[in-house]
């Protein structure tokens, strides 16, 4: 007695076992058209929108805000429309008003980077004076005070 499996149930579960491994169906989605390069320097975030082949102007961009860790973006700023000549197009947001954790700047259904808020605040504060300035400075002023002093008590004591 020959046992003999049958053939459909067995392709089947070929085909089943199989699938994580073969790419169903072909992709039909195209490279975005854009990309955003962006980043922040004190209250400003700036960056450029690069147009891709297959691209036009203009490009709508939208920047986006989220208020703490565990929230989602959502729009900080009306949206704008970005035109540039040739690949690229500059862009500037101001984000002085804002309390954000973090920025991102989306155009034309594309993602950008996220850009936190702490690397938008501003450089290391100057401080006034530095102090290698400041010590020969008032050796300066103090021995001249000395010298003064010492010439106006040598006449009192002349007169």
């Amino acid at each position: 007695m020959k046992f003999a499996l049958p053939v459909r149930p067995m392709v089947v579960l070929a085909a089943l076992m199989l699938s994580p491994f073969v790419g169903v169906g072909t992709s039909s989605a195209a490279p975005p058209p854009v990309q955003i390069q962006s980043g922040c320097t004190g209250d400003t975030i700036s960056g450029s929108v690069l147009l891709k082949k297959g691209g036009s102007w203009p490009v709508p961009l939208a920047l986006m805000s989220k208020s703490h860790t565990g929230s989602a973006f959502a729009q900080a700023a009306a949206p704008r429309q970005v035109t540039g000549s040739g690949d690229a197009a500059p862009f500037t947001f101001d984000v002085s008003a804002l309390n954000a954790f973090a920025y991102r700047v989306d155009a034309d259904g594309v993602e950008g980077r996220v850009i936190p808020a702490t690397s938008c605040a501003p450089g290391h504060q100057v401080p006034e004076a530095p102090v290698a300035l400041l010590l020969p400075l008032s050796l300066l002023i103090v021995g001249g005070l000395l010298v003064v002093r010492g010439r106006l008590t040598g006449r009192r004591v002349l007169a």
